[in-house]
């Protein structure tokens, strides 16, 4: 027969374990809206979701301290447990997995888009830099140059 205090900590564990698939459905909803506002590129929203997805991340932080006590006995805990309330837990930790899995997997595919952004970004920059150089090495008389070859051509 099971202690009341087994049962507390069964339902103190399933407690913990929807807090968290909670926060990793937000963290996936924020993950989702962040990639729209990378494609839209709307900075200023950006990091407002990141900082809500920081907020996310300090939940599930509390989780996993909640969680602690009961990874380090979990072959007692479980064994304490229905077979109805193992089939439970083992939902909520199995969505929780796929949950996070696919936002650590979208999460590399945006810093992939951002590295590569960045870097035709500097390279167009690079471009800019050298085009300027190469004025400034001819001097004076090529921005003159430079000014008729525009104007001319604009007429």
């Amino acid at each position: 027969m099971r202690g009341a205090s087994d049962v507390l900590d069964a339902e103190h564990l399933m407690r913990l374990l929807e807090r968290q698939r909670d926060a990793h459905r937000r963290l996936r909803e924020l993950a989702d809206r962040q990639r729209s506002l990378l494609d839209a590129d709307d900075p200023t929203a950006l990091l407002s979701v990141l900082a809500d997805r920081q907020r996310v991340v300090e939940e599930l932080r509390a989780c996993s301290v909640g969680l602690s006590p009961f990874r380090q006995s979990w072959t007692t805990v479980v064994a304490a447990m229905s077979a109805d309330a193992r089939a439970r837990v083992r939902g909520l930790i199995e969505e929780n997995e796929r949950t996070l899995a696919s936002v650590i997997r979208d999460d590399a595919t945006d810093v992939e888009r951002l590295t590569q952004s960045r870097r035709q970004l500097a390279g167009e920059m690079a471009r800019c830099a050298d085009g300027s150089r190469a004025a400034r090495a001819y001097g004076p008389a090529a921005a003159v140059t430079t000014r008729v070859a525009v104007t001319d051509e604009c007429a």
